[in-house]
């Protein structure tokens, strides 16, 4: 179940497995794994459900709501977490002055 999720996620986003896995931190290798029948850890589940901006429950196959919390008020703000978690941590001082330029900007009108 887990695998067909992940591939199925894999796809919506234009990524092969192994590059999301390694994307995400964990080895190329997992996905074969996963295929194999495996199951990643807690605390893998929940970097793959954070990269996809899922929740693990979906992930497992235990609902069929991606995420719930987008529907919320606060779902633009999880939204952003979500995109600044998934950028590489050497890009991140940049996204971060991009958003203070947007917002320093913003200001001035």
């Amino acid at each position: 179940m887990f695998y067909e999720i992940y591939i199925g996620l894999c796809a919506e986003k234009n990524i092969s497995p192994t590059k999301a896995a390694v994307e995400i931190g964990l080895s190329n290798a997992a996905p074969t794994g996963w295929k194999q029948g495996a199951v990643p850890r807690e605390s893998a589940l929940k970097r793959i459900a954070d990269y996809f901006g899922v929740t693990v429950e979906y992930l497992k196959g235990e609902t069929d709501i991606k995420n719930p919390a987008a529907n919320d008020d606060n779902g633009m703000e999880r939204e952003v977490v979500r995109l600044f978690n998934s950028i590489p941590a050497e890009s991140r001082k940049e996204a971060m002055n991009y958003l203070r330029y947007l917002a320093e900007h913003k200001q001035e009108e």
